[in-house]
This record gives C-alpha cells, sequence and structure tokens, in this order.
C-alpha cells in the first residue's frame, strides 16, 4: 500500500510538474553568478559629434592636429582622422574611455610630455565628460 501512494505521488509530481513538498529548515537555491565581471550600463550618447564633439577638437586641438600639421600623424579636423589616429595607432577606442589614449592625455593622466593641450589651458571637465561619453556610447560619427 505504501508503495502504490509513493508511486502515485511521485508521478503526480512528473505529469502535474509540481515541486516536491519543502520543509521550513531548507534554504532556497541560491543563483550563482555566471561570471565574474562587472555590469556595465550602455551609454546612450544624446548628442551629437559634429555639434558636441567636434568644436571641442577645433578650439582646444586642431591647432596642432590639422592638414599640414599632424603631431604624430593624429588629425582632429574630422571624424576620420579622430578614429584612424597616430602613427602609433587608434586613439579611440569605440565602447571603452578607459582604453582611449585620448582620454588619458586630456584628463590629465597621461605622462607629463603626451598630456593636451600642452601650450593650451585644458578642457573643462564639462568638456571632457563629453567626450568620454561619446566613447562610451561606441563614438558614433553622428
Amino acid at each position: 500500500m505504501r508503495l502504490l501512494a509513493l508511486g502515485t505521488l511521485l508521478a503526480a509530481i512528473v505529469v502535474g510538474g509540481c515541486a516536491l513538498p519543502t520543509t521550513a529548515t531548507q534554504a532556497p537555491p541560491r543563483a550563482t553568478p555566471v561570471a565574474d565581471v562587472p555590469l556595465r550600463a550602455k551609454v546612450v550618447w544624446d548628442g551629437s559629434y559634429q555639434r558636441d564633439i567636434q568644436p571641442i577638437f577645433n578650439a582646444y586641438c586642431v591647432q596642432c592636429h590639422r592638414p599640414g600639421r599632424a603631431e604624430n600623424g593624429l588629425r582632429l579636423d574630422t571624424y576620420e582622422g579622430t578614429m584612424k589616429g597616430t602613427q602609433f595607432g587608434a586613439v579611440v577606442v569605440p565602447g571603452s574611455a578607459t582604453r582611449s589614449t585620448l582620454v588619458a592625455v586630456i584628463q590629465g593622466t597621461a605622462s607629463l610630455e603626451i598630456r593636451m593641450p600642452h601650450e593650451e589651458r585644458q578642457l573643462s571637465p564639462n568638456r571632457i565628460q563629453n567626450v568620454v561619453l561619446w566613447i562610451e556610447a561606441g563614438a558614433p560619427k553622428d
């Protein structure tokens, strides 16, 4: 009789999709992290390269990074020049401001020799933040 009752209970669980009854002393199952990676929210850029970023470069950078005087091969007078980078490689890594050399040189976290701009006033925190947000959003053309 007991075997029949146990068989009926198991059949009801399998067929009905029910869970076995738990006691109050059992701990609920724990969620296991998939990876030990910090979560990042996607940055939504609501600005415009032509309206918000190029004017910063024009005011602070283009005097040394333009046609005819592209220091280290870097031109910041166009989007294409900015994305091409220098003779040493890219200065913008779309989606990663922390890996973008451009951010380090304008924030002042790079070595003194490559901090920008050299002789002019430094960019304001708001202008730097705009460049950072643009890069984090994938450095869209517009």
